[in-house]
């Protein structure tokens, strides 16, 4: 992580497990702000806790919950972020989940891509003029976004599947339970995810 990194202000979703806490925790190291985007507050301030026990210096902040199945709750999440703070330099869209029974989310997605895709794009969406902003008066190079996938994604790439299908691509096809695979879907969202990286590079480039 470079020295560049110190005094940034960067949101980490599903920031108090896995590479997500660890992803925080260097970053914190390194100097940044890091605000943690986790679905359950108590595990959130536990986490938290845990990294600014490491250092008095290290500065973590949580905000309200995030729950990428609810794109009520991610607009909550990006609000309580922009009544709170004036920049944003960087987005690392970590959370997600891989392999549930068939469910659908709170606002009738199939939970894998609402959760490891829909819920990052629209949180992507609602903080990107912010990030621009902040690049624009910090004299930045660039935004920082990444968008962690896996390489499932190569597996989705090579599925001989309608969803995949750009001219048939649609909720219909992708909730449709006849047609669910939890390794199918989570490889999908997991597509979704690069597709959606390379696609936000080229606009905001």
């Amino acid at each position: 992580i470079p020295e560049s990194t110190r005094g940034r202000v960067v949101v980490v979703t599903g920031a108090n497990a896995g590479l997500g806490f660890s992803s925080a925790r260097l970053l914190a190291r390194a100097g940044a702000r890091v605000v943690m985007g986790c679905r359950d507050s108590r595990k959130c301030a536990a986490a938290a806790a845990r990294i600014r026990g490491e250092s008095p210096s290290m500065v973590v902040d949580t905000l309200v919950d995030l729950d990428l199945a609810s794109l009520a709750s991610v607009n909550a999440f990006a609000t309580a972020f922009k009544s709170k703070y004036s920049k944003l330099h960087g987005l690392l869209l970590n959370a997600g989940i891989m392999s549930p029974p068939y469910t659908m989310s709170a606002d009738g997605i199939e939970l894998q891509f609402a959760v490891n895709h829909i819920g990052h794009f629209y949180l992507t969406q609602l903080l990107l003029p912010m990030a621009l902003q902040t690049a624009k008066m910090s004299k930045m190079s660039s935004v920082h976004i990444t968008s962690v996938s896996s390489m499932m994604s190569f597996v989705a790439a090579a599925l001989p599947t309608r969803f995949l299908n750009a001219d048939n691509m649609s909720l219909k096809v992708l909730n449709d339970p006849e047609d669910y695979g939890k390794i199918k879907h989570y490889s999908q969202s997991k597509l979704a995810n690069v597709l959606f990286a390379k696609e936000l590079n080229r606009r905001v480039a």
